[in-house]
Formats: C-alpha cells, structure tokens, sequence
C-alpha cells in the first residue's frame, strides 16, 4: 500500500460502471467533498484483501463514489498514523484503520471494513448523516473508570477478548491480569479468572496453530476463526509468558503444554543458526494461508480411518474459510485434554505440510525481540528444567551481551543497519540480562550480566531526562521499562532516588493516556500492574547447599525480578521481590521450597 496512495478517477469510474452506475450519476457522486481513509502497512494481510478485494466488491464501490478515497501506509506516513489513530481514540482495534471523515476533517465513522456489505451499509449510512457520533473527549483530570474495570466492560462474553469487529491476540492483557493486585483478594481472583479464561479461549481458537505450534497475530469477523496468518515472534513469547505465569499461577498443566509448545515453536521455526531470533511467519504461503489449511480428503489419506476417528475425539475441521480451499484444524472445546495419541496425529499432519511451500520467513533479528527472547527462555529453563531451552538462552545472552558492549545498541542486527536501538529495544535487552542474571548459579557471571543491564539502564534513564516513555518507546515493551526501573530501585541503592524519579516520570506518562487506550495499546495496562504491584520481602530456609541453590533458581526464575541475595546456610535468607510477580507460586511450591511472604514496608 503506498504512502498517500489515492484511487484515480479513472479506476473509480470504471469499477462504479461495473457496478450498474450511470456516467452522469457517477460524476455527480465523484464530487462528494468527505472522505474515506484507510490507513495499513506493506505485509499487512488484511489491508490487501480490503484493497484487492473488498473496495473492488460492486456495493462497496458505489457508496464509495461519494467520498475521496486515500490509503496510507503508516510505515510511509507515520504521522498520518498517528493521527488517523488519535481520531479513532477508542474505536481503534488494529489495521487496516478506517476512518470516514466530514469535509472540515471531523470522524463521521470508524466502520469496520469486512464483511463488504456491513462496509457498505456503514458508508451509505455516513453519508446520510446517520453514522454513530465519536466518543466524546475525556477533559483533562476528570475521573476515568479503574483500568481493570475497562477491561471488564470491553469483554467480548461470546467468544473470548476484548469488543472489536477485528479480534487480536493480546498477551499484554493477559498478563495485566494475572499480575493485577489492585483491588484485594477477591478483586484479584476475578482478574485471574478473566485472563484464564481468555488463554482457554485462544488455544481452542483456530488462531492457534494446532498442527505447527504457535499463534496467529490476529483474526476477522468479530470471531477467533478467521486468522490473519501471520505468527510474529514477539508474539509467540509474549504468549509464551502468559501461559507460563498462568501454570505457575493454577498448576493446570494444560497451561504448561501450550507455553512449551509455542517455545518450542519459536527455536525450531523462528530461530536463526546464530541464535538469534527472527521477526516471524508472513501470512502468504504463496497464497493466503495455504500451508495451514486442511480439506477433508486430505485428513483421511493421512491418517486413515482409525486415526481420522481418534483426531475427531480431541480436534475438529472448521468450514472452508473460501472456495476450493480447506479449513483449520482446532482443539474441540469440551473435549478430553490432549494425549500422547494425538501428538503422534499431528506429528502426521505437520509432515503434510512439509509437502506444501512454506510460509517466507522475515529473517530481520532486531533487538527488541531476541532480549524479550532471552528473558522468557531464560525463565522457562528453570522452570521447565529444560536443557533446551537453557541453550537457547545461553546462545540469546551472547548475543545479546555482544551487541549491548558499552551501552551501545543497534535496532536490527541482522544488516549493516546503523539505526541506534529505540527505548523499547534497550528495555528488552535490560530486561533479558537480568532475567539470564537470575537464572545463572555463578555469582560472577550474574554480577557480570548485571553491570551489562546497568550500563544500558544508564543510557536509558538519560533518555527518560530528556523525552519520557511517551516518545520513542513501543507501547508493548514500557511493561518491560517499568519492571527495569523497580529492578533496579533495589539492585542499585546508590543510585534508587534517581530510579524513583525516574518511576514519577513514568506513572506521569501513563496516566495522560485516557484509560480508554488500553484496549489499542494492551501494553499500557501491564505497566501500569507492573507500576501498581507492591514489593514483597521473601525468607528462604534450606537444609543443604544442594537444596538452597534449587529454591533460589527456581524462585529466581519464577518470580523474575529478585535482587542479589547474601545466603548463609542454615539461616534464613533475604531477597526483594520489586515486581510482586511472586503471588505466581502455587500454595504447593511455596511450601515445598519453604517460602514465607509478607508484604514490605
């Protein structure tokens, strides 16, 4: 989609003659004054089917006729983005971003741009002045509902996640949840159900690659069985980390074998020979979705009929998603939790695919996601007592340590690049480092790993003197600048007023964003839980060294953010939780790790 791209009145003639409309009749229309913008990005499925597709659709180009037309590529044209984004305000769910704008540049509507007919009701009904009125701005200090409570109102109970024609799988909002301590016990545990309820939903959806592993980015239709194909990587981990804290949180180990398989997912699929991670799957394979569909016929030559009748126990074939082509394969809601029968079924399925050509690969590695990468491997090493995934992280970590020597990042490593990392890029990495600190038993490779977060931490509190999260930081990765600073206000003491001033500065940040934003910018909701959560004081007793050298990597990696602890055997010993990501132990794993809480002072 090119930058300021606008339809000839050539091309708009002919398409409303295909549609049955007079010449006359169609110059008349073509003189409408208000305008429709849509605004996507080059790789954006969707954006192409509403250009290649839906506006060519004879209903859709007739109402057309009385706007002027013009697409924007935000990538092009960030600052038309930015404010086709603030005209939508809460009404803004994803791309492609349509807006039908008055002559004087007033939104008239934000209609959701599929089904072609609904798009096309919705451009008659603007043009008839008969469009829903935007919601009305929120005046500066007036009293905004509690965040958690947004997310509440803006449930979708039908089919899972938050109201919106245009569904998107939202880790950062799950994990808000999951974190949340606003509120009180009883508080916490509706947060919690809400967000199981929501990972549930998602590995039952047909987002969720039942066959490959991993997530699609997004779907359509106002349900979870129209995917947009393509799996971004800072997805999968994202995720990767919702499922984890929800096992952590539950003991359900259903959570476990979801977050285990998108890991596993993200090193067999996403990950380059070097280690580094990759940005993810394009949707086309060549053509939309191909390589994921299934037909029928093909389930059967596959499995044959025994194995066709043991895949229907745990799995069904949704309906053709277009003419001639198959349809995705989901877990069926209800039924018995996967066994080791329908892993040797897939594994079956997945050698199907091998056949197809395969979806291209964006191999661009770029700091942002491999420290986000080393951070969640890093976490799931100890907690899965995976050797896999310790590798993983060993080989993150390195690169990540290469890249960050002297507090200096580039954006994209993959090239030749020179483009300095953005706020959330030096977020990640911090992030990563800390987190590989945690999980590593040598006190000197922790303290050498720590003194790489704080020389970037450095550099980023510089930024925050200068600018505040709300310029140059990515919305998904201020969670990640909030955790660092808390981090920090403990590791580093010398240096805590700073870091608290810093925190200031960031709660100022977020609480100018209307707490409508939340649901368009999820990742606003997990920094204000990470902002909220108190610290915890933690006490560890252990008979041996065996024994204390277990519980701290399994509390380190569970919990994240712990500092550096002075252990003595046969004593107690003292960490400080800056997070509260703590409450994640299971009532069972405290005991056996003969952990005891209280709040800090």
């Amino acid at each position: 989609m090119g930058a300021g791209t606008k339809f000839s009145r050539a091309f708009l003639l002919a398409a409303l003659a295909s549609a049955g409309v007079r010449a006359g009749a169609a110059e008349t229309l073509l003189a409408g004054a208000s305008q429709f913008l849509v605004v996507g990005f080059e790789g954006c499925h969707w954006c192409e089917v509403l250009k290649r597709e839906t506006m060519k659709d004879p209903a859709v180009v007739a109402a057309l006729g009385r706007y002027r037309v013009t697409v924007v590529d935000r990538d092009d044209d960030p600052a038309a983005d930015e404010r086709a984004r603030a005209l939508a305000g809460p009404r803004f769910s994803g791309y492609p971003l349509a807006l039908v704008l008055s002559p004087a540049g007033g939104v008239l509507d934000a209609p959701a741009v599929f089904p072609a007919g609904k798009l096309a009701d919705a451009l008659d009904r603007a043009a008839a002045g008969r469009a829903s009125a935007p919601a009305p701005p929120r005046p500066p200090g007036a009293s905004r509902p509690d965040w958690l409570r947004l997310l509440d109102e803006e449930w979708d109970e039908r089919v899972g996640g938050w109201a919106g024609d245009q569904k998107i799988v939202q880790p950062e909002l799950a994990l808000a949840l999951l974190r949340a301590r606003a509120g009180g016990p009883a508080a916490r545990s509706v947060s919690v159900r809400r967000a199981t309820d929501y990972l549930d939903r998602l590995r039952y959806a047909a987002v969720h690659d039942l066959v490959s592993g991993g997530f699609h980015r997004s779907s359509s239709f106002g349900s979870w069985d129209h995917p947009h194909f393509e799996k971004l990587t800072i997805t999968q981990l994202q995720l990767a980390q919702a499922y984890v804290d929800a096992y952590l949180l539950t003991s359900r180990e259903e959570f476990a074998a979801v977050a285990r398989e998108t890991l596993d997912f993200v090193l067999r699929e996403l990950s380059a020979s070097d280690g580094t991670l990759a940005t993810g799957l394009s949707a086309d394979s060549p053509g939309e979705g191909d390589y994921y569909l299934f037909r029928p016929e093909e389930l059967a030559d596959a499995l044959g009929r025994e194995g066709g009748r043991e895949l229907r126990i745990y799995a069904a074939l949704g309906p053709p998603l277009r003419e001639r082509a198959g349809g995705l394969l989901s877990l069926r809601s209800g039924g018995p939790l996967p066994g080791p029968g329908l892993g040797a079924l897939l594994r079956s399925l997945a050698a199907v695919r091998e056949k197809r050509p395969r979806p291209l690969v964006d191999a661009r590695a770029f700091a942002g996601v491999n420290g986000l990468g080393l951070a969640v491997f890093s976490r799931a090493a100890v907690i899965f007592d995976s050797p896999e995934y310790a590798s993983a992280s060993s080989r993150l970590r390195r690169s990540v340590a290469r890249h960050a020597r002297n507090g200096v990042l580039r954006h994209e490593w993959s090239g030749s690049s020179a483009l300095a990392a953005t706020e959330g890029d030096r977020a990640a990495c911090i992030a990563g480092l800390l987190a590989a600190a945690d999980a590593d038993p040598s006190f000197k490779s922790r303290s050498r790993l720590r003194d790489d977060a704080w020389r970037l931490q450095r550099a980023s509190l510089e930024f925050l003197k200068a600018a505040g999260l709300s310029d140059g930081m990515e919305f998904s990765l201020w969670p990640l600048a909030v955790a660092n600073l808390r981090r920090f206000e403990h590791l580093r003491p010398a240096e805590a007023e700073e870091l608290r001033g810093a925190l200031d500065r960031v709660k100022r940040g977020l609480d100018a964003f209307p707490v409508y934003e939340l649901k368009s910018r999820p990742g606003l909701a997990l920094a204000r839980a990470h902002l909220e959560a108190p610290a915890f004081s933690v006490e560890l007793t252990a008979r041996d060294e065996g024994e204390l050298r277990r519980a701290l990597r399994e509390l380190a990696a569970r919990t994240g953010p712990v500092s550096t602890i002075n252990a003595r055997l046969g004593a107690r010993f003292e960490a400080r939780i800056c997070v509260g990501d703590l409450c994640l132990l299971p009532a069972a794993s405290l005991t056996e790790m003969g952990v005891r809480l209280a709040a800090a002072d």
